[in-house]
């Protein structure tokens, strides 16, 4: 969790800096443990929205199945 909790940290601190991977969701890969983290940036609210931690290793069709819904 720590590690979640710090790269959530960085994002805030830069969160344009990561590669869009699906229309407007971004994502960060863990240093350390192979998850990515794909999130969202709502101009409008000034808000940065998490919406997965998937693991590096998943078919990356189930990482848009999941995205989709």
């Amino acid at each position: 969790m720590f590690r979640i909790r710090e790269a959530k940290a960085y994002i805030a601190r830069s969160p344009l800096g990561f590669q869009v991977k699906y229309k407007e969701v971004r994502t960060l890969l863990l240093k350390q443990f192979p998850y990515h983290i794909h999130y969202l940036i709502d101009d409008t609210k000034q808000q940065i929205i998490i919406l997965a931690v998937i693991h590096a290793y998943k078919n990356p069709a189930y990482e848009r199945e999941m995205l989709v819904r």
